[in-house]
């Protein structure tokens, strides 16, 4: 996957977070799902720093080289404040959908960062509670 798909995948995870805060199940304010009063659990900010953990991912993934050691304490890092994060929302941030997403862009920004993962390997499971 090349660093746009990634970043178009992050985009995406952020945008369907927030879409489900305002309007839930429903699509948009005219759904007859839509309910007014739904609470998500998690707030914009909340979104903001989902996308924010996954940035600084990014960034330290660049300063690791190929190093396979360095790479996994990044996607150490970045699990263990994302289930710091999913915590402060009462576990309501990171779902099924957004679990998947999560660790799709984790596993491939380690691949591209030149660790090689087996294809049953979940290098994100010794950490992660989401």
């Amino acid at each position: 996957m090349s660093h746009q798909q990634i970043i178009e995948l992050k985009q995406s995870l952020l945008d369907a977070m927030l879409d489900y805060m305002n309007y839930g199940g429903a699509t948009d304010e005219n759904d007859p799902d839509y309910d007014p009063e739904f609470d998500a659990g998690y707030s914009a900010q909340d979104v903001a720093t989902c996308g924010e953990i996954i940035d600084n991912f990014l960034k330290q993934l660049k300063n690791t080289g190929t190093d396979k050691t360095a790479i996994m304490q990044a996607v150490k890092v970045a699990v263990l404040e994302l289930n710091a994060l999913n915590e402060n929302c009462e576990h309501g941030l990171i779902e099924t959908e957004q679990r998947e997403q999560l660790y799709e862009i984790i596993s491939a920004a380690a691949m591209d960062a030149g660790l090689e993962i087996g294809e049953e390997e979940d290098i994100t499971g010794e950490w992660r509670e989401w």
